[in-house]
């Protein structure tokens, strides 16, 4: 019993001390990009299914691809959006304006509308009705879109 105690304080100890590293920022950025760029790509294959070839609809892709687009919403992603990585490089430049991390109360308006709009677009997949589908995919895409007009700066 007494080895058993002074294990689990050791390990209590050692665990409290150990600090999870933050990624460079360009690794931040990268991982960013990376993500936005996967819910892109899944944004597209709704797009395609719902809106520009309706014929191809297919249920499973697009509960799949909302799914996808809700769990990078709700991973934390908006934590590597930090004055470290205002500026610099990932696999591209960043296109965050210095607003962003001025305005953080706002910010958080934002995320926390496209976190709902993402889940309300797995809800709504997983009814299998093309149409309301569009219809929330056409919210999200607003939600996106709000954010990307206040905190986005052009293609460079």
């Amino acid at each position: 019993m007494k080895i058993t105690t002074t294990l689990l304080a050791l390990c209590i100890i050692t665990a409290s001390t150990i600090t999870i590293a933050q990624p460079k920022p360009e690794d931040q950025i990268k991982f960013r990009q990376s993500g936005m760029m996967f819910m892109r790509w899944n944004m597209g294959i709704i797009k395609s299914q719902v809106i520009k070839n309706p014929q191809s609809y297919n249920k499973e892709s697009v509960i799949k691809s909302a799914n996808t687009i809700a769990a990078i919403a709700n991973s934390g992603i908006e934590s590597l959006f930090n004055t470290e990585s205002a500026t610099g490089k990932g696999w591209k430049d960043t296109l965050v304006k210095p607003e962003y991390f001025e305005q953080r109360e706002e910010v958080e308006k934002y995320i926390k509308s496209f976190t709902e709009q993402a889940n309300k677009l797995v809800t709504t997949a997983n009814t299998g009705n093309p149409g309301l589908i569009k219809k929330q995919f056409a919210e999200l895409l607003d939600a996106c879109k709000a954010c990307h007009k206040k905190f986005r700066s052009k293609k460079k």
